[in-house]
């Protein structure tokens, strides 16, 4: 999501974590200044979209 990388004028803060929601699921993500890259778990179930909660610092 190259609207949420780091230091963007949409979202300057920090983010602490991101879910899955509809699961207990924490998911691996990186932010850099390009943009904020979330890591989907293997065995989801195929959907037509995913939505995720971001935490912020």
């Amino acid at each position: 999501m190259k609207s949420l990388k780091l230091n963007s004028a949409r979202y300057p803060g920090g983010i602490s974590s991101v879910k899955l929601l509809g699961t207990d699921r924490q998911l691996y993500f990186e932010r850099n200044a390009d943009a904020l890259t979330i890591k989907l778990p293997d065995n989801l179930p195929e959907q037509v979209a995913y939505s995720f909660k971001i935490f912020s610092t």
